[in-house]
């Protein structure tokens, strides 16, 4: 029995083992006259009558609206089939998103506003077109004081390997006459490559202009590693075979 556990323990460790987690955070910023970066990092533009806030914060750039409507008298309405966002070149429809649905208007209020959460940005590798020769290194301060090396990488807006623009359709009268497009863009200003110890918390706290990227894979080793756990559950099975044989001959 003992020597059951053993080959347990061996087999749980070697499959950890072959697991390597590479942590990607993103810095947006943006060279939009109407767009300004709050203490916080969320963004914020003023357009006509109404005031938006972007966040981004979040794994694969979870992206956050708050639309606000400054006017006092006139209520002004969202046309959802006209909005959608540019990523890199390709477009989303925002009526795509679970959370706005086919075809949907949506009013607000003099002096409301509505809060949006919409899908994820990044959800593709982007940074996957980046070789590690173009990152130079640099030490962060972890929370415990401690230092640590990273990989980082500032782009301008014209070389990032990640581009975001919202077009958000919006009517101030329900003639739905002409639609006035809020537009603002956004684009990865800096790219920081992490090992696996250096977790999101520990670094970035909750800033609206900084998401993350997961990168989970297996290792080199792990082509090794994989015959050898191929071989030890066949030695696991034997083993359990032949317990539960000696258990019944007792």
């Amino acid at each position: 029995m003992k020597t059951l556990y053993f080959i347990i323990i061996v087999t749980v460790f070697a499959m950890h083992s072959c697991v390597s987690t590479t942590y990607y955070y993103s810095t947006l910023d943006s060279s939009d006259v109407l767009v300004g970066k709050l203490h916080d990092g969320n963004f914020v533009s003023f357009q006509d009558s109404v005031r938006i806030i972007y966040n981004f914060y979040g794994k694969d750039a979870p992206l956050k609206v708050n639309i606000l409507n400054l006017s006092f008298q006139q209520p002004m309405y969202i046309d959802w089939s006209k909005s959608f966002v540019v990523i890199n070149d390709n477009i989303t429809d925002y009526e795509d998103d679970d959370s706005i649905g086919i075809g949907k208007i949506d009013v607000i209020h003099p002096q409301s506003d509505v809060n949006y959460t919409f899908f994820d940005l990044s959800t593709f590798s982007f940074y996957n077109q980046i070789s590690n020769k173009e990152y130079s290194t640099k030490k962060i301060n972890k929370p415990n004081k401690s230092k640590k090396k990273v990989k980082s990488l500032d782009f301008l807006e014209y070389n990032s390997p990640l581009n975001i623009e919202s077009y958000i359709a919006v009517y101030t009268d329900k003639n739905f006459t002409q639609p006035t497009i809020l537009n603002n863009r956004f684009y990865v200003s800096n790219l920081m490559k992490a090992g696996g110890d250096i977790l999101p918390s520990s670094i970035i706290g909750e800033r609206g202009d900084i998401f993350y990227n997961k990168n989970t894979k297996l290792t080199t080793f792990s082509t090794v590693v994989g015959s050898t756990l191929i071989l030890t559950g066949a030695i696991l099975v034997g083993a359990v075979s032949s317990y539960i044989t000696d258990q019944l001959e007792e």
